[in-house]
């Protein structure tokens, strides 16, 4: 740019320049007919450097989203824009973003993940260097939901149990499980708990035809939640085949039915048996239940065929062994 100015007039506007340059202003003074020497000065425009590092000062993370605010402590570094960039732990997922504001939403992360989280300002002279990086973790900061809809599959020693997966974060969640005994006696009490990660467990190892209360309590960083009391039942193992069947004439019209006594492992299930009568001339069968180990059968036809079978019934709801063999004796005519 060259410019002339009359005798009177002591400054002069240049524009227009650009931001953060570097310029050589000479100045001489010329009359009709000579030219002095020029003065030289070198100056810079406004902004004179590269901003400083922003601070992050506040952050919120919900599931999936994290907000961050931050502040530029130089007013005169003329910031333009912030630039944010944001990269998983891993690596794996980076993006950018730009805003003229000192706050940003971030969103479309991945839930629990964690990320590194960094603010660059930028004006004419150039780029910052980062912020002090911040590991975020976008997930919600908040209690565990109560744990419900539960889904209970009970065996003889075991019950299998699977509820609703609903929680704000999973991130450092974990479950305990506890059965405690029903009308337990003094004597005679079970009670187990156990920790699970998952939505689901499978507790092993429990007595048989035993009432349960089971509860499960969710816990994760930001406080602990229970579920309803829930009652559960462990079901009876299907019980041996009775064996060592015996039919004894007790007259004309009666005999009486023995067997060998079922082993048992437990005695909190109840047993009994089933004792089946079937008469082969019209194929009717009576059935009748006893817990001791023999029956009387009474008011039989005479001059008949009787094929008699036992069955062990274990529990509630019960659970059904086998039939015996089937053992014959006839009635006199």
């Amino acid at each position: 740019v060259a410019a002339k100015i009359t005798d009177l007039q002591t400054w002069y506007l240049i524009e227009p320049l650009k931001p953060c340059t570097v310029y050589t202003v000479s100045l001489s003074a010329y009359n009709l007919a000579t030219v002095s020497l020029p003065i030289t000065k070198t100056i810079q425009t406004e902004p004179l450097a590269r901003p400083q590092a922003p601070q992050i000062i506040h952050q919120d993370t919900s599931c999936g989203t994290i907000f961050i605010r931050w502040i530029q402590a130089e007013p005169e570094a003329a910031v333009i824009v912030f630039k944010i960039k944001v990269i998983s732990l891993d690596g794996k997922e980076e993006n950018s973003h730009i805003t003229g504001e000192n706050e940003l939403l971030i969103r479309n992360l991945v839930c629990d993940q964690s990320y590194h989280v960094s603010v660059f300002a930028h004006n004419a002279c150039g780029l910052s260097l980062p912020s002090e990086t911040k590991v975020i973790i976008a997930r919600s900061e908040a209690p565990p939901n109560k744990p419900e809809d539960f889904e209970v599959d009970p065996g003889p020693t075991s019950i299998s149990l699977r509820w609703k997966d609903a929680q704000p974060t999973k991130l450092d969640l974990s479950y305990k499980v506890t059965l405690t005994e029903l009308n337990a006696t003094e004597w005679d009490t079970f009670y187990t708990e156990r920790v699970t990660k998952t939505p689901q467990i499978r507790v092993t190892r429990l007595p048989p035809c035993t009432e349960f209360i089971l509860r499960v309590v969710a816990t994760n960083p930001f406080g602990t939640v229970a579920s309803d009391d829930i009652f559960v039942r462990t079901t009876a193992p299907v019980p041996e085949v009775p064996s060592n069947i015996e039919v004894t004439y007790v007259n004309a019209t009666s005999h009486i039915v023995s067997w060998d006594p079922i082993p048992l492992e437990t005695r909190r299930c109840n047993l009994s048996y089933r004792i089946e009568a079937n008469n082969v001339y019209d194929g009717v069968s009576d059935v009748f239940n006893t817990s001791e180990t023999s029956f009387i059968v009474s008011n039989l036809e005479l001059n008949r065929t009787y094929t008699y079978t036992v069955a062990a019934l274990l529990g509630s709801p019960i659970a059904i062994s086998e039939a015996s063999g089937a053992v014959v004796l006839n009635t006199p005519p």
